[in-house]
């Protein structure tokens, strides 16, 4: 999600993933992927267990110009 409790809701910013095991009651563990703009997410695991978001960001420099980055992440960061 784009964790920006303490800034403006737009542009959103800080796209946090989180992890939680006890069914979404708690959220022990985070990982910011992307601190600047980023929104309209998606998340999948591979195989491996390595972990993928799709998403959308601002490019460095440009007032209007998005574009679509794919960030690659350890899923054992999260696992505390």
């Amino acid at each position: 999600n784009p964790d920006s409790e303490s800034i403006p809701k737009h542009p959103r910013a800080n796209l946090t993933v989180k992890w939680s095991a006890d069914d979404g009651k708690t959220w022990p563990a985070s990982l910011v992927l992307e601190s600047g703009t980023a929104g309209y997410a998606d998340l999948a695991v591979g195989p491996d267990g390595t972990g993928y978001c799709l998403y959308e960001t601002r490019q460095e420099g440009s007032q209007k110009g998005l574009s679509i980055h794919l960030k690659r992440f350890d899923l054992r960061q999260l696992r505390r």
